[in-house]
């Protein structure tokens, strides 16, 4: 056996030297392996598999190539399937017990397979059918490993080589539909396309770039300095830096700028360029195209506004967000000026609430914020509400229909003026003016977007204002109740209370933390004179939801507690909770016995004073009576009236 392995492994060394200078030819390669694994093994047949995707046909060379006729497809997939899981050389035979059905219905007695790995990626397979010698299978499979990696470098150059040639297809036809989509896009104006001759300073042009430039050909000088003329003059420095850069090597020419078009339109162009040089490192040559971005750079701009204002709104008032807001416009339109109006709930006035802060320090010295306007009688820039819909004015000085500025109002060049509406009503509207150049269709968008953003913002924090003051006032009117005030959710856990709530019941620290009406009603049960009575009475009113109820409370330190409580429901009906309140009526009732004692006292006098007041009446008649006997005058003539009023005589 060893003198076989040895013998093996010198006639491998050869062979492989062999196979490797065969690597141009992977067919013949592929041939050569399997005659000499053939050999090696003296198998009836050996197989080299080149790796598949899916269910695609096997692809494979055969030797001997007459037994051909015995391999099947079907065949071929069953051993591989088989194989597959098994990373080194693996011997299958019949006789093995082993059960696959797909492997024992073809006529194999037993199978040695092989992985062919290139690059930790599998490129095929070696299958060696029925092998005669195999008690030589450790050397068979040694060899087997030795060549599987020289095999799968030919597979993978094979594979290469086919891709490579499809790729070479595929990118002739992406080239050339890539080729008229340039053409396409160059025409448009999309991309400029550019030549700079470093060496002379010619730079040439095509036709898109004049377009993205705004500049007439016959207007252009056809050099870099005529090109640096039209970089806006905050990214010229920049710009030319890197021009430089790219000519030192640095880095290559992609920067992103800003030009000024004759029109004085800005526009936000980016550039990608290939430098050449010569034979030393020198530049001479730089290919490019300038593409405009100004579509993204807009976007992005108004896409960083709202979210500056969306954070500005949380710390600021609205008054102050809608100023912003017009600042933010003046930057993303290049206008000087800006107002924000409210209109009026009548929709016929209207409330100047907000200029720019560039419009008040600079432009204008007219009545500020609140000062009220007739639609009616209102000038040019109310248009937008009566059209409902943008207005613009950009020859503000030839409307017929104007009215002129009040004193102090800052001069109008032209404006762009925005309803802001919901639904059939106007809001209020936002304008601006005196940009360096017209107003377009692209400035209404810009406009009309943060014009309702700023105004979602400023509603809701309207209404965040609102039910902050009714907070704030409910919260007072709670705290300065003479009641102590409990309110519970529809489950029973405390939601709200006031000082008072807490201080009539003593209720301790670590009770208000629980927040558990429950637990609250069982630390005050040992105050209460009728601790059952009291408990029952919540329990039926929490099973009872629509209830309300009062009672009084006899406390076992003599207080009485006046006890009130009712539902909260919503409009609909929804049960939100309870609330309860509570007021100390202790004096109340210690007057209301005081007063009742005094009023039985006084009732007592009455009757006493009443029957000696009789008795008086009496003697003084007596006294009359006994006057007139003794011939002198009554004593008490009142008396003398009183008795003929009742019909006394006297006698």
């Amino acid at each position: 056996m060893t003198d076989l392995g040895t013998t093996h492994n010198i006639l491998l060394l050869d062979f492989l030297k062999q196979v490797l200078g065969l690597a141009n030819d992977p067919a013949r390669a592929k041939a050569a392996v399997c005659e000499q694994l053939r050999q090696l093994a003296a198998a009836r047949m050996v197989l080299v598999v080149d790796e598949t995707d899916g269910d695609t046909e096997p692809r494979f060379i055969i030797q001997p190539q007459h037994r051909r006729d015995q391999v099947t497809a079907a065949m071929v997939t069953a051993f591989r399937r088989f194989m597959r899981p098994f990373p080194q050389p693996h011997f299958w035979q019949r006789s093995s017990g082993a059960t696959d059905a797909e492997m024992t219905s073809h006529d194999v007695g037993n199978c040695l397979s092989m992985p062919l790995v290139a690059a930790d990626k599998a490129m095929g397979t070696v299958l060696i059918f029925d092998c005669s010698l195999t008690d030589n299978l450790p050397s068979i499979k040694e060899t087997l490993e030795m060549l599987s990696g020289a095999l799968g470098l030919i597979l993978r150059n094979a594979k290469s080589h086919r891709e490579a040639e499809k790729m070479v297809e595929e990118r002739t036809q992406e080239l050339r539909v890539s080729g008229e989509r340039l053409k396409l896009a160059a025409s448009a104006g999309e991309i400029g396309i550019w030549d700079w001759d470093i060496v002379n300073n010619v730079l040439i042009w095509d036709e898109s770039m004049y377009r993205l430039y705004g500049i007439r050909e016959k207007d252009f000088g056809g050099a870099y300095e005529a090109w640096s003329q039209a970089l806006h003059p905050e990214d010229r420095y920049s710009t030319e830096a890197e021009i430089q850069a790219a000519l030192h090597g640095e880095r290559e020419y992609t920067p992103e700028f800003r030009i000024v078009r004759p029109d004085g339109t800005v526009r936000h162009l980016q550039a990608a360029s290939k430098t050449y040089r010569d034979a030393s490192g020198r530049p001479v040559r730089m290919i490019g195209t300038n593409i405009d971005i100004s579509e993204r750079k807009r976007n992005e701009a108004v896409i960083a506004a709202r979210l500056h204002l969306a954070q500005f709104a949380v710390t600021h008032s609205m008054d102050e967000l809608l100023e912003e807001t017009l600042n933010e416009v003046e930057k993303l339109t290049g206008s000087l000026i800006g107002f924000y109006h409210l209109v009026d709930a009548d929709q016929k006035s209207l409330t100047l609430h907000a200029w720019s802060t560039r419009t008040k320090a600079h432009f204008c010295t007219a009545a500020g914020a609140g000062s009220h306007y007739d639609i009616a009688q209102a000038g040019v820039w109310v248009d937008c509400i009566a059209q409902r819909r943008p207005v613009i004015h950009n020859d503000y000085a030839s409307l017929p229909h104007r009215k002129g500025m009040p004193a102090g109002h800052a001069q109008v060049i032209r404006e762009l003026v925005i309803p802001v509406l919901r639904g059939e009503r106007i809001n209020a509207i936002l304008g601006i003016g005196n940009k360096p150049n017209d107003y377009t269709e692209k400035d209404i968008e810009i406009v009309s977007l943060l014009a309702d953003f700023s105004w979602e913002i400023a509603e809701r924090k309207r209404s965040e204002e609102a039910l902050r003051f009714k907070n704030t006032l409910l919260a007072t009117q709670q705290e300065a109740a003479i009641d102590g005030i409990l309110v519970v959710d529809e489950h029973g856990a405390m939601i709200s209370f006031n000082r008072r709530f807490t201080e009539m019941w003593a209720i301790p620290p670590d009770v208000v933390a629980a927040q558990s009406d429950a637990v609250a009603l069982q630390s005050v049960l040992d105050r209460l004179v009728a601790p059952e009575e009291f408990r029952g009475k919540a329990q039926h009113l929490y099973a009872h939801r629509t209830e309300t109820s009062r009672d009084e409370i006899l406390l076992k330190d003599g207080r009485i507690f006046d006890r009130y409580s009712a539902p909260m429901c919503g409009d609909d009906g929804t049960y939100y909770g309870r609330v309860w309140y509570f007021r100390d009526i202790t004096e109340d009732k210690q007057k209301e016995e005081q007063i009742k004692e005094q009023l039985d006292e006084l009732r007592r006098w009455q009757e006493a004073t009443l029957g000696r007041e009789d008795r008086v009446q009496e003697i003084k008649r007596e006294v009359n009576e006994l006057c007139r006997r003794l011939g002198e005058p009554v004593r008490y003539p009142s008396q003398e009236a009183g008795a003929a009023d009742s019909g006394e005589t006297g006698a």
